[in-house]
């Protein structure tokens, strides 16, 4: 889950930046950003070529050392917030081929409004719904179409956005998931109510 009021953000009118958030020393975030920018991103310059792409996270392994030298691509390193980089997000990318971590970015980015284009590996085991609040593509040609598209719509950015912000706020923000737990818990202690508890087992250290 995610503490949805705390990512909430005053969404910049314009901007032309598409986000990757990652550990840069992690294996499917390597290959990721290397398969976007080398079969994603030129298809997306012919159509936009003013967009950024901003790479936030630890590490700058030489496995991504091509893209230093392009004056399109910024290589942030760690950030002490998000918030401002989510605020200045034209279009939030999750380009995983390679199932990895618990999606955490992704409602970090939902909880601050951003439209967000991602691979069903990389929102795997989400409820998120395609075309509604994510748009999901699987191929290097659909994925910088779908971006173009978010580049180039503010309608539809804001309609991504404000509805991957309901989302969270339904189904993913601390609160909600709080109330879950106690719910759980409680129903947990009233089946049990007439139950004798049993003290724990003492395990013996091992030699």
């Amino acid at each position: 889950g995610v503490d949805a009021d705390n990512f909430k953000t005053r969404r910049a009118g314009t901007s032309d930046n598409i986000v990757f958030i990652g550990w840069m020393e992690n294996t499917p975030n390597i290959d990721a950003v290397n398969y976007f920018y080398h079969r994603i991103f030129p298809l997306i310059k012919r159509k936009t070529p003013q967009a950024k792409l901003v790479i936030i996270g630890k590490g700058a392994p030489q496995a991504l050392q091509a893209l230093y030298r392009d004056n399109s691509v910024n290589f942030t390193g760690y950030v002490d917030d998000l918030r401002p980089y989510l605020a200045d997000c034209a279009a939030f990318i999750v380009p995983l081929r390679i199932a990895s971590g618990t999606r955490l970015k992704i409602l970090e980015a939902m909880a601050a409004g951003c439209p967000i284009v991602s691979t069903s590996i990389g929102a795997e085991g989400l409820e998120i719904t395609d075309e509604e609040n994510i748009l999901i593509a699987d191929t290097p040609e659909s994925f910088a179409s779908a971006v173009v598209e978010v580049l180039t719509n503010i309608e539809l950015q804001k309609r991504l956005g404000y509805n991957a912000t309901m989302l969270v706020r339904d189904k993913y923000n601390w609160e909600t998931i709080a109330r879950l737990h106690d719910n759980f818990y409680l129903g947990m202690v009233n089946e049990n109510g007439n139950r004798s508890i049993q003290p724990p087992v003492e395990c013996p250290i091992p030699n």
